[in-house]
């Protein structure tokens, strides 16, 4: 389902092998501007062990303005997933996040191929690695998502850029960068914060 505009995964994880919860807002801009969106989104995250930890997240998009013209149009995500971290080679990690979710909502004086209906549900596999270099970390991954069950096969791919500050062993603050491709194009930034227990 590419059309999608922005993802707001909430997996800022870095190399924090501890439960915790987070919270993120960020600015979406779909098709050059065709459509702008501010979503956030809270999500939890369990380690099981130092190499698979398990998350769920709850994510909201609201349409600020669609076509030229002003737009309370809103969709909301419900996701459940799983990441799988690598031996490191040379500092690094690789990792696959795998999730199954579901969205709903419906939007409206947006692009015509995106309008109405939005519910569907859908699959996604994020290919990656991550760096930890002191107090920061980075993340590039790769994502594919696809909605199952639904005739229009919505499905899109998006190249994730992550940067993360752990200011200690509870409190950590994030960064990152999407740009989406598809059905749909967009592109998004993200800010989030998350605290570890």
């Amino acid at each position: 389902m590419k059309k999608l505009l922005a993802i707001l995964a909430l997996s800022f994880s870095g190399y924090a092998f501890a439960d915790a919860v987070s919270i993120e807002t960020g600015r979406v801009n779909i098709e050059n501007g065709m459509a702008t969106q501010t979503g956030v989104g809270i999500g939890y995250r369990k380690d099981f062990h130092k190499r698979f930890s398990g998350d769920i997240s709850v994510s909201s998009l609201r349409t600020d303005e669609a076509m030229g013209r002003p737009s309370n149009s809103a969709t909301t995500r419900a996701e459940v997933g799983g990441t799988l971290r690598f031996a490191q080679v040379g500092g690094f990690v690789f990792y696959d996040r795998f999730s199954l979710g579901h969205q709903f909502g419906s939007w409206t004086n947006m692009p015509a191929r995106t309008s109405g209906n939005q519910k569907f549900n859908y699959w996604t596999n994020e290919l990656g690695v991550m760096r930890r270099m002191g107090d920061f970390d980075a993340r590039v991954g790769y994502r594919w998502r696809n909605a199952f069950g639904d005739p229009r096969g919505f499905e899109n791919e998006t190249t994730r850029l992550a940067f993360g500050y752990t200011v200690n062993k509870v409190h950590r603050f994030g960064v990152s960068y999407d740009i989406t491709t598809g059905d749909f194009e967009s592109k998004q930034w993200l800010v989030g914060y998350s605290r570890s227990f």
